[in-house]
C-alpha cells in the first residue's frame, strides 16, 4: 500500500511540467502577437514618415504661394523656384499659368508668347519623395494673380 502512495505521488509531480505540445504551442501565439505588434509598429513609422513628407510640401508650398503674391507679373513669368532653398532635396516644385485659351503654360516662359487674362491662375504643384521606399508623393494649390 505504501508504494502504491509512492508511485501515485511521483506520477503527480511528473505532470505537474508542461509538455512539449503545450510549449510549443505557447512559443506559436507568442511569436504571433510579436509579429503583429511590429507590423503595426512598423506601418505607424510609415504613416508618419508620409505625415512629416505632407507638412514639409505644404510649407514648401505656402512659402511659393508667398513669393508668387508679392511679384509683378513679369517677375511671375521668369520665375523659377530655387530648389537649393528647399531643405529637402526630394522636393520638386512645378508652377504652371493658365493662358487665355486655358491652355497650361510651365515657368518660367517667355514674356508675349501667349496671352493671358486678368487675373491669372497660378497653380503650384510639389512633388517629394518619401525615402527609403521612393514613393513619390504630390500637392498641388493654386491662386489668382492680377496684372498691375
Amino acid at each position: 500500500m505504501n508504494s502504491d502512495r509512492h508511485q501515485c505521488r511521483q506520477t503527480r509531480k511528473n505532470n505537474a511540467g508542461m509538455t512539449l505540445v503545450e510549449l510549443v504551442l505557447a512559443v506559436g501565439v507568442l511569436a504571433m502577437a510579436l509579429g503583429i505588434m511590429f507590423s503595426s509598429i512598423i506601418s505607424m513609422y510609415r504613416m508618419g514618415a508620409i505625415a512629416e513628407g505632407r507638412t514639409r510640401a505644404a510649407m514648401v508650398m505656402t512659402s511659393v504661394m508667398e513669393d508668387l503674391r508679392t511679384m509683378s507679373f513679369e517677375q511671375v513669368l521668369a520665375h523659377n523656384p530655387n530648389p537649393v532653398s528647399f531643405e529637402d532635396p526630394s522636393v520638386v516644385v512645378q508652377l504652371e499659368l493658365f493662358a487665355s485659351d486655358g491652355s497650361a503654360v510651365t515657368l518660367p516662359t517667355a514674356p508675349g508668347a501667349l496671352t493671358f487674362p486678368n487675373p491669372v491662375e497660378v497653380r503650384a504643384t510639389v512633388f517629394w519623395t518619401e525615402q527609403p521606399r521612393e514613393r513619390t508623393y504630390s500637392m498641388s494649390g493654386s491662386t489668382l494673380l492680377s496684372r498691375r
